[in-house]
């Protein structure tokens, strides 16, 4: 019997991490990542059901009133609940996440729920046995409509070092993207990137998601850089200005 399985949630809940880990665990399963523009699933037209899997990150409370109606949304057709990062999230954000679900899962309240984490998944975890399959045909048409998401937008700024360009102050960054949310009306929600920095030797990954941000020791291959910004009522020019004064 052939499975596909549907990853949703939120930017930066983890999926493409899973995703990797369950393919040790299952490599002949498809697996399907739901990006915000929907560009994936044009991949579920030929199929007839999913296993859909929303993947939750549980390490902060959600405190964006539009975010957290597009994860009741995606809530509203799914198998399971995949509670990610759970190694790295303290007592209380856990238990608030129960509670959280508990409320707002509706008629899917007793769908199962999966702790995973980080560091991998284990060999004897039973996924064939975790949710059922739903209709494809349904599946698209409800996630197709979750769009606020025609307008979600995704902006790249660029680094080439071997050129000459500064390293970034990553203190003026962080401040300078919180204050385009807060003061600005931006709805960051995903920021990726692996920069140079003057704080540090090292290059530096930055992670950042509507509720945390993240940032830890990146590497480079190349002499080039990227950050990659993603999210609603975004200003191209005065983030371009963010990435400009960052480095003076």
């Amino acid at each position: 019997m052939s499975h596909t399985v549907l990853l949703t949630g939120l930017p930066g809940a983890g999926k493409t991490r899973f995703k990797q880990e369950f393919a040790k665990l299952a490599p002949s399963v498809s697996v399907v990542e739901l990006d915000l523009a929907n560009e994936s699933l044009s991949q579920l037209d030929l199929l007839e059901s999913v296993k859909v899997w929303c993947l939750i990150d549980v390490r902060s409370k959600l405190q964006n009133a539009e975010a957290e109606q597009v994860l009741k949304r995606m809530l509203a057709k799914v198998s399971g609940v995949i509670l990610s990062f759970v190694d790295q999230a303290d007592l209380m954000a856990q238990s608030y996440w129960q509670a959280w679900l508990n409320e707002n899962l509706g008629s899917q309240v007793n769908c199962p729920r999966f702790r995973w984490f980080s560091t991998g998944l284990s060999s004897d975890w039973d996924w064939q046995a975790f949710g059922q399959k739903q209709s494809a045909d349904a599946m698209i048409e409800s996630l197709a409509s979750l769009s606020p998401l025609a307008n979600y937008q995704r902006l790249d700024f660029a680094y080439d070092y071997g050129q000459g360009a500064s390293p970034t102050n990553l203190e003026h960054l962080l401040l300078g993207l919180d204050a385009s949310k807060e003061n600005l009306g931006m709805q960051i929600w995903r920021v990726q990137g692996v920069v140079k920095t003057t704080e540090y030797i090292n290059p530096v990954a930055i992670e950042g998601t509507v509720n945390r941000w993240d940032t830890f020791a990146g590497e480079l291959l190349d002499e080039s850089a990227h950050l990659r910004i993603e999210g609603l009522n975004l200003d191209p020019t005065w983030l371009q200005q963010i990435m400009e004064a960052s480095v003076l």
